[in-house]
């Protein structure tokens, strides 16, 4: 007997409770604030992850990313005048070759990243990979494909999502990624 596991090939569709929407609408209406706040002194920001999929639990954060760099102070700032502030920040490596990035935490499960060298193209379509979304379609309360954790893909559809393991289904994931 193999120890190795095909790939699963089924889809599973999760369908939400209304506490998953409500959660989801709750973390949502946090990170269009951010959003918001940024966009009014012309910072282009993303969320990321299960907030910009739909597929939020009560461990979800809000992960706002910024592809471009700008300075940490003035995202202090910005975030101090709307009444948020700051509680602590890190400096972030992933590996010795990527890029380094300032995380900058809004509470114990809102942080921004913003990138402090120049993201390689790797890193840029990482965030899509992992589900990205802008303020104008989190605003319309659209949901965007992505990978989880788990590496499974999370599609939306209008009452949760679809889901499957991208193993071995990594050309039909780039597709629906885009």
């Amino acid at each position: 007997m193999s120890l190795l596991r095909k790939p699963q090939r089924n889809n599973k569709v999760v369908i939400y409770e209304h506490s998953r929407w409500l959660l989801l609408n709750k973390l949502r209406e946090k990170a269009i604030i951010i959003l918001k706040e940024l966009e009014k002194n012309r910072i282009k920001g993303y969320v990321i992850g299960s907030v910009a999929r739909g597929d939020v639990t009560t461990d979800s954060d809000i992960d706002i990313f910024l592809l471009d760099y700008v300075p940490t102070d003035l995202i202090k700032y910005i975030m101090e005048k709307s009444g948020l502030e700051i509680i602590y920040s890190e400096i972030v490596q992933s590996t010795p070759t990527s890029a380094v990035r300032a995380n900058l935490y809004v509470d114990e499960k809102t942080s921004i990243c913003v990138p402090l060298s120049r993201l390689s193209k790797l890193e840029e379509e990482f965030t899509k990979f992992a589900g990205r979304i802008n303020l104008e379609k989190i605003s319309l309360n659209k949901r965007v494909p992505g990978v989880n954790k788990n590496l499974l893909l999370v599609i939306p559809i209008e009452k949760g999502h679809i889901e499957y393991s991208i193993i071995g289904r990594e050309p039909e994931v780039a597709r629906v990624l885009n």
